[in-house]
């Protein structure tokens, strides 16, 4: 995965061809994007066939490097929303994010197109400055 910023706070996460997949690099990129101090929120399409699945040396180095970042994920990352058009995939694609939003510790949504998860990304980052605004008179 690549993590494309342009639009920030809408963060696209993007596969790339195993031969270029570098986990570190892709950490290293989210831990700079936690650094900042300023929510965003990753938008992905469920191109789950396309990612090959990671070793059990990468799924270690994920859960160190996510314990190690476990306060700013939950601050800053305001939720991901999975792209997932076809309905027959979107209930997989609903198990599999109860169950990483429970590893990773933010909410994970699944929508049916774009236009739904930039209205649910814009949503969840009004919602995180109302909270903010009503936090300091």
């Amino acid at each position: 995965m690549t993590l494309d910023i342009s639009h920030f706070p809408l963060v696209r996460m993007r596969p790339v061809p195993e031969e270029e997949r570098n986990l570190n690099r892709f950490l290293l990129a989210l831990s700079d994007l936690l650094e900042k101090g300023e929510p965003f929120v990753l938008l992905s399409d469920n191109n789950s066939d396309d990612e090959a699945p990671h070793s059990p040396d990468e799924k270690v180095q994920i859960a160190r490097w996510k314990n190690q970042w476990r306060q700013p994920l939950k601050q800053y990352v305001k939720g991901m929303i999975i792209r997932e058009p076809d309905s027959v995939r979107q209930n997989t694609a609903r198990q599999f994010a109860d169950y990483a939003s429970k590893f990773w510790g933010y909410p994970i949504f699944v929508v049916a197109d774009e236009r739904d998860a930039r209205q649910l990304a814009q949503q969840l980052l009004d919602e995180q400055l109302k909270f903010h605004d009503e936090s300091f008179p």
